[in-house]
């Protein structure tokens, strides 16, 4: 800046914007540290076979935005026969609340559980699966949430 307030390309602007418009870097560098600090919209977990204790797996699905929606699907090597699964819902440490049993069709790898679900409030949710007729060889499982904000 000179006395007459003009920058030294002749133009009266401020430091910052200055700054941003001459030098595009300093403006990517805070685009690119901003989105690195964002959660991912999905996530996956896998337990492998030989390490679920008695044959239960656990999972503990990211639900921190209690305002978003997920979406909730079991995923495996793909299998010749459908594999039944018993779904445990658990919250904090307390015991299951809700049990189900879902079947995965054969030759899926990947197959939805739960779409547009919500948690109701904040809690540390964890899934207990049991494969009721694993097979042998069976390489594990694993489970993919997706986060959706607001309505889709």
């Amino acid at each position: 800046m000179t006395a007459s307030g003009k920058n030294r390309a002749g133009n009266a602007g401020t430091g910052t914007f200055f700054l941003f418009r001459t030098c595009p870097l300093p403006a990517l560098l805070f685009a690119m540290a901003f989105l690195a600090c964002t959660r991912p919209a999905v996530s996956e977990q896998f337990v492998r076979s030989d390490e679920a204790a008695g044959g239960l797996y656990y999972f503990t699905p990211d639900f921190a935005d209690t305002l978003a929606f997920y979406d909730l699907s079991f995923y495996t090597a793909a299998q010749t026969v459908p594999l039944c699964l018993e779904v445990s819902w658990m919250e904090d440490e307390a015991p299951a609340f809700h049990t189900e049993t879902v079947w995965m069709k054969p030759g899926e790898v990947q197959q939805l559980y739960r779409s547009k679900l919500q948690p109701g409030h904040s809690a540390r949710w964890r899934l207990k699966v049991k494969v009721l007729n694993q097979p042998e060889r069976f390489p594990g499982l694993g489970i993919i949430t997706k986060r959706y904000d607001g309505s889709r």
